[in-house]
């Protein structure tokens, strides 16, 4: 769930790179970011007088991470962040959301669900939050893995 744990970082930036100069590994899911693809760079202090880190995240990735943010967490009344390298961990918590937030029929459908509707129009046997977004956060790194090698 969206955390509101830790103490801001003295320094927070982020940058769309629509081109990677040299291949990066990215901090989310530590698959590589390879040359020429979009990417994010975050750059952060924690505290003044530390040095600064750099994290490299794949597009898709970051994109995931501000869809459960804003339309899952914050539809919920949670406002927070999600830790950098904790994406997975977020996922896997979203169970106790339920269907609620992801309950649009045409949504669902458009995103290649299938389910069907009970007697009061309610999705029955939909998706959970959980589901649908292991699901993005495959197609979001389905570019990036290595190809099955056929014997």
């Amino acid at each position: 769930m969206c955390t509101n744990d830790g103490d801001p970082c003295a320094v927070w930036s982020e940058a769309r790179v629509n081109a990677a100069r040299k291949p990066w590994q990215c901090f989310e899911c530590d698959l590589p970011i390879p040359v020429g693809a979009p990417y994010i760079r975050i750059t952060a202090i924690q505290e003044r007088g530390d040095r600064p880190e750099t994290y490299c995240l794949h597009a898709g990735c970051d994109a995931l991470i501000d869809f459960i943010r804003k339309d899952i967490c914050e539809a919920h009344g949670e406002r927070g962040y999600i830790e950098l390298g904790g994406l997975d961990n977020e996922i896997d918590s979203l169970n106790e959301y339920g269907t609620a937030t992801l309950a649009e029929r045409d949504d669902l459908l458009a995103l290649g669900f299938d389910f069907t509707i009970d007697d009061e129009g309610e999705p029955e046997d939909a998706p959970g939050a959980r589901e649908v977004c292991f699901w993005l956060w495959d197609i979001a790194r389905a570019e990036y893995r290595e190809p099955a090698v056929s014997r």
